[in-house]
Formats: structure tokens, C-alpha cells, sequence
């Protein structure tokens, strides 16, 4: 069995765009682990530093939501191939739904991060360009304080999402070994091509791996450490 089998491959632009926002999701994860972890340099350079990265990693994640947006609007005009007809109809739906959870998962990402900073009153900016506020300044959410709401719904989220981007790695390496091809559909060549998803499959074995070690430092903790450096220091101001 191979993609000759009826699997097809996806138009150009989505094949462009698959590839193009899965560096940018390794560029997110990393930056965004980053943005924490750079709060124990303890100096004013770390601190510009600090709001360097947090504002790549915002804009970053806002173009992937455009991305998403023109991705979407893409598959409904120029369609998708069918899935091989050797993949079971239980596994077929599971696909569909794990598709719909990662697209879902990027708007409730990009929207609780940018929930961050707007509730707290610090405003958020697209490369330099101030953005309106989406959410009013408050103290508290559902008796949350912000401080700690808006980040760990955020974290939270973000690594389910990375779960599931480990799920849909996962479906392709084991529907290979069932000698269903389905990187072809992605690469638009022939399986000698393969080494585009072993790329793939390293890129999200280093993002998981920096990503652990980001929680390892309390990523998801309740902890006033959570409201990054840079941001009181602004806030104190």
C-alpha cells in the first residue's frame, strides 16, 4: 500500500502552509518557555531581553492565527483528499475530530494569551503595532485572580495542544508501519521523501523536551513568580 492508492495529495498552499506554521509552533512553544525562564537573568539587559522574546512570541502566535484563517479558508475551496480507503472508518473519525481539537486549540491559545496582558492592563502589540484591547482590566476572573488565571488556562491548553500534535505524529509513524502512506499526501512526493516527517518528528521531540524542562521550573505553578518580571516592573511603574 502506498499513496498510489487513492490517497492523493493536498493542494500546494496547504502543503506550504502545513509546514510554514508547524516551524512556528516549535518557534512559539520555545520562545514562550523562554519568555519564563528568562526572568532568573535578574538584570535590566534580561529584562529587555525578556520583552523582546514575549513580543516575537506573541506576533508570531497572531500569524499563525492569521495562517489559520487562510488555511481554513484554503480547504474549503480548494478541497482535501480523501483518506486511503485501507484506514478504518473508526480511525478515519478520530482523525477529523483531532484535526478540528488542534484548529480549535490555536484560537483558545492565541486568545487566552492575548488575555494575559489585557487584563492585567499592559496591552498587547503586533510587531510594534498596538493592538485593541479584546478583555476589560479586572482583578479577578470567576474569583481567580488574573495573575494566575490567564497564564495557567493559557500553559494548560498549550500542552494539550502539544499532546495532541504528539498523537497526530504518532498516527503517521504507526500507520507507515501498516504500510499506509500518508507523508506523501503532506510532502507531495513519493514516500523516498520520508525524511520531511522524521524533520518534523525531531523538531517535536526537542520542542517537547524544552517544554518539559520550562515546567520543571513552574511553568503551571499558582506562584506570584508567574507574572513575568518585565510585566510588574511596568506595572510598578
Amino acid at each position: 500500500m502506498s499513496a498510489a492508492t487513492g490517497a492523493g495529495t493536498y493542494p500546494a498552499i496547504l502543503r506550504i502552509l502545513h509546514w510554514s506554521m508547524a516551524i512556528g509552533f516549535a518557534f512559539v512553544w520555545i520562545s514562550g518557555v523562554l519568555t519564563i525562564n528568562l526572568e532568573g537573568l535578574g538584570s535590566a539587559s534580561g529584562d529587555a531581553l525578556q520583552t523582546t522574546v514575549r513580543n516575537l512570541h506573541k506576533s508570531v502566535a497572531l500569524t499563525l492565527m492569521l495562517l489559520l484563517a487562510v488555511r481554513l479558508a484554503a480547504r474549503l475551496l480548494l478541497g482535501t483528499p480523501q483518506l486511503p480507503a485501507h484506514i478504518p472508518p473508526r480511525e478515519r473519525h478520530a482523525a477529523h475530530l483531532g484535526h478540528a481539537a488542534i484548529y480549535a486549540l490555536v484560537v483558545l491559545i492565541g486568545l487566552t494569551g492575548l488575555a494575559i496582558a489585557d487584563l492585567q492592563g499592559f496591552g498587547n502589540a503586533y510587531f510594534g503595532i498596538k493592538l485593541p484591547a479584546l478583555y476589560p482590566v479586572m482583578a479577578k476572573v470567576a474569583g481567580w485572580s488574573v495573575d494566575s488565571w490567564s497564564y495557567v488556562v493559557h500553559a494548560a491548553l498549550a500542552y494539550l495542544f502539544l499532546l495532541l500534535i504528539g498523537v497526530h505524529v504518532s498516527a503517521v509513524y504507526l500507520h507507515r508501519k501498516q504500510g499506509i502512506d500518508l507523508e506523501s499526501r503532506m510532502i507531495g512526493q513519493t514516500p523516498r521523501a520520508r525524511w520531511w516527517v522524521d524533520l518534523a518528528a525531531a523538531l517535536l521531540i526537542v520542542t517537547a523536551t524544552t517544554v518539559l524542562l520550562g515546567a520543571l521550573r513552574g511553568h503551571l505553578t499558582l506562584a506570584p513568580a508567574e507574572i513575568p518580571r518585565d510585566y510588574s516592573m511596568a506595572r510598578m511603574g
